[in-house]
């Protein structure tokens, strides 16, 4: 369903983005015979669906609009702006050239007045070798908290959510909240269990540092 509503936005890149994020959390699964069929089970029906079904019916109802636009090649002026960006950090590679000043600077190199759609780009024209740094730390920071995971579905979760914003990053830079509020649902600690043997009477789960079993109603 938010895959149709996000085509329906003409957004190639959050279409990219998704498809990137799930194929990552799907790989995090194939820890068992019986996963790796339900995940291929799943990819194989999902893009049954979406070529033979969703994708058509949308195109009909956009009256090909949408394939159109999923054909361009054009990155609206995006390049362009990184390029300026790059620029940028050359002539000011120390501090950059200030805290929101990229985009007056890049109009005087394109002649474009468009906002920094490139989140990397953007760190270093505005930041320069700090900018660099702040890349650095978040690297460091997601690669910790991926480790301190367990294997499986929740490191697949850290990982998604990872990939998902940073790839779209590339594109939108930090122009729409949900980039960073799925980075900080990156830097979290997934406690996920299967119990195995039913609990006692009057017994729950909760969550707990301990993963403790309290009784019920506490």
């Amino acid at each position: 369903m938010f895959l149709g509503q996000a085509m329906l936005t003409f957004s190639r890149g959050g279409v990219y983005s998704f498809v990137l994020g799930f194929v990552v959390l799907g790989l995090h699964t194939l820890n068992t015979p019986r996963n790796r069929g339900r995940f291929l089970l799943l990819v194989i029906v999902g893009t049954v669906l979406l070529v033979f079904v969703i994708f058509p019916w949308l195109n009909n109802y956009t009256g090909g609009a949408l394939a159109a636009r999923l054909a361009e090649l054009d990155t609206t002026g995006r390049l362009a702006a990184a390029e300026a960006d790059v620029q940028a950090f050359t002539d000011y590679p120390l501090t950059g050239v200030g805290v929101g000043m990229a985009t007056e600077y890049r109009t005087g190199i394109t002649s474009s007045s468009l906002a920094a759609h490139t989140e990397y780009t953007r760190l270093l024209a505005e930041h320069g070798l700090f900018g660099i740094g702040a890349l650095l730390i978040l690297g460091w920071m997601l690669l910790k908290r991926y480790a301190a995971n367990a294997p499986g579905l929740s490191r697949g979760f850290v990982a998604a959510f990872a990939v998902w914003s940073l790839s779209i990053m590339v594109h939108s830079a930090m122009r729409i909240e949900v980039i960073p509020f799925a980075l900080a649902i990156s830097f979290m600690t997934w406690k996920l269990q299967r119990v195995e043997e039913p609990l006692p009477e009057g017994m729950l789960t909760v969550a707990t540092p301990s993963d403790r079993a309290l009784p019920a109603g506490r």
